[in-house]
């Protein structure tokens, strides 16, 4: 019914939260790596030595986004998570199709639905530590550094 239908709707908001703007984020991100890798493949074309492996500023222009996206998305995570529990418990029909789907989800890919809930949460913690590898293996004069 229309009802259930704006019910649905409803819950996957406060479930998945801007969980677009994170992925939607990412894509930039992505993108702008591999238009800058692109760019500079070519040694005749670059400015400099160091031009090809630059890639700080990526981050840099893009870490207000990065920070507000994701403390959205960070502040909704543990109400989703509680709600999409208390989802499955209920006898109703969303809580009997997310049963199933968690099943479905479990068997092709051995994970819960929740699982893919947390993923965004530890994507931050992850472009530090690539990051600091990153830094760790470019020289001091480099322009990165």
């Amino acid at each position: 019914s229309q009802k259930e239908m704006e019910g649905i709707l409803e819950y996957s908001k406060n479930l998945f939260g801007n969980v677009e703007e994170v992925y939607h984020l990412s894509l930039i991100l992505i993108r702008a790596l591999e238009k800058h890798i692109e760019e500079n493949q070519n040694p005749s074309t670059l400015k400099d030595e160091d031009s090809y492996s630059c890639v700080g500023d990526i981050f840099l222009r893009k870490t207000i986004d990065v920070k507000q996206i994701y403390e959205s998305y960070l502040s909704n995570y543990h109400q989703a998570a509680s709600l999409l529990e208390r989802l499955k418990s209920e006898d109703t029909e969303l809580g009997k199709r997310l049963c199933a789907l968690e099943d479905e989800v479990m068997a092709k890919h051995g994970l819960y639905i929740q699982s893919f809930l947390i993923t965004p949460v530890q994507r931050c913690p992850r472009y530090v530590l690539l990051l600091q590898e990153v830094l760790k293996h470019t020289p001091v004069a480099h322009d990165d550094w």
